[in-house]
């Protein structure tokens, strides 16, 4: 998520202020370790939260972060072997809603065929997720080539509408499942992101895919400012006197006018 790590550093021979340092980088990430996440206090400073291969979350902890989901943020979770099914697969919120969008059901280990090298590959034509579609054209991506030779089987909520299957593995199984709750998102893969299990995280693609799922979650509480023609939407116009500095106009109530996207 961010090409350099550490405290700021020399960079063409220039020394970088801490201010200039992160301004370089459009996502500042924050790593903490699994046993240290229950000294987060709150979730609300994140614009997006993955949990990489975390066995299972403190109840404290787990209600906290379902909550920040709800009100707007985004999570992803890229389960591994150290992942304990029973714990995700039991998560609810507050009131009693599931947090995860799919059932994991078992840990798949893949055999190697004779003559070929174990595993299984996400198949790109599946593919139907936004955050997929910048790594879905074999012309320019490499994550087809990714061989994952253990990973989650995972059954989707078949009856919620809010749960969507964006990428399928070349065994039939999902790879990337997705599911609304509340304001935000939560996202699962069936594969991890390191490379105990596979070399998805040597794939060129690699990067390029962490980084479209990072915005899309991080999106997930953002207003929507892309319209679609022929939609209908209320702006409301504070009224202003000439001459009257913004900070000291009036802010009166005055009527919505809808507008008609396709004259804009």
């Amino acid at each position: 998520l961010s090409p350099e790590s550490g405290a700021p550093g020399e960079t063409e021979g220039t020394v970088e202020s801490p201010t200039e340092w992160k301004r370089r980088f459009f996502v500042q990430p924050e790593v903490v370790e699994a046993p240290r996440i229950a000294e987060v206090a709150s979730f609300a400073e994140y614009d997006a939260v993955i949990l990489a291969d975390v066995p299972r979350l403190p109840a404290e902890t787990a209600l906290k972060l379902s909550d920040y989901v709800q009100g707007g943020g985004g999570l992803l979770v890229a389960p591994g072997k150290r992942a304990l099914a029973a714990f995700y697969n039991a998560w609810a919120t507050g009131a009693g809603d599931r947090v995860m969008p799919a059932v994991m059901e078992e840990r798949a280990i893949v055999p190697a065929a004779e003559g070929a090298q174990a595993g299984v590959s996400p198949a790109l034509s599946t593919f139907s997720h936004e955050a997929l579609t910048l790594v879905a054209n074999p012309d320019r991506s490499d994550i087809g080539t990714a061989i994952l030779s253990a990973y989650w089987k995972l059954q989707p909520w078949g009856q919620d509408p809010a749960v969507q299957t964006g990428g399928m593995l070349d065994s039939g199984d999902p790879w990337l499942v997705e599911r609304r709750l509340g304001e935000g998102r939560v996202c699962l893969l069936s594969s991890s992101l390191d490379n105990e299990a596979g070399d998805l995280a040597t794939r060129q693609s690699f990067v390029p895919l962490v980084h479209e799922l990072a915005y899309h979650l991080a999106d997930a509480g953002m207003a929507r400012i892309n319209i679609e023609p022929g939609a209908e939407i209320a702006l409301r116009l504070p009224v202003r006197k000439p001459g009257m500095q913004a900070s000291a106009a009036p802010s009166p109530a005055v009527p919505e006018r809808t507008f008609d996207t396709k004259a804009i």
